[in-house]
């Protein structure tokens, strides 16, 4: 995670996909959930290669996210 961060989204987004969630399904419940989402930035693969993200609405100045094959890649505050 990042931007203004919540550690807390990994472990639980993790364990969802040990439970055998998508990375789109498990960082979606998570976020769903989430106080102040609209701060965060996540970005995650899961053991398939599937590749899931998010940039809430109030993510700092520029930012972006690229996906390739068995890759996601995130950043803010980029000039």
């Amino acid at each position: 995670t990042q931007n203004i961060t919540d550690p807390t989204i990994g472990n639980e987004v993790l364990d969802l996909m040990a439970g055998g969630q998508s990375a789109s399904d498990a960082l979606n419940s998570v976020m769903d959930q989430r106080p102040y989402a609209e701060y965060r930035q996540v970005a995650v693969v899961d053991l398939s290669s599937r590749t899931a993200h998010f940039s809430g609405q109030e993510v700092l100045a520029i930012h972006a996210v690229s996906e390739g094959q068995h890759c996601v890649g995130a950043g803010n505050l980029l000039s």
